[in-house]
């Protein structure tokens, strides 16, 4: 049984990973997770302009929400690690994205 978690994503980049391959578009090791989507929309919404240094780029309105495939428990995707204060889990294996 699958389960569903949140990513956030460059829009133009993961639309069209999607439409080229909707079945093979993964999320990396080390990428954002959050457990539901209303954790990602806050987040999302609170860090509008933003400029994050692990990535070098600025969140800003070319982001979207994205939803993660998770076909096992959800700890087997985010390890012993507690999130950060805005709730964000770092993901420690792949995980298929989906468009929501």
């Amino acid at each position: 049984m699958t389960s569903r978690a949140f990513t956030i994503g460059r829009t133009s980049s993961y639309d069209a990973s999607i439409a080229n391959d909707p079945d093979d578009v993964w999320k990396a090791e080390g990428g954002w997770i959050f457990k539901t989507l209303a954790d990602a929309e806050g987040f999302l919404q609170r860090n509008q302009g933003k400029t994050f240094d692990d990535g070098g780029f600025t969140l800003d309105a070319s982001f979207s929400i994205y939803g993660l495939e998770l076909v096992d428990a959800w700890e087997d995707y985010v390890g012993d690690d507690p999130p950060n204060a805005e709730r964000v889990y770092r993901l420690i294996r792949p995980a298929q994205i989906v468009k929501l």
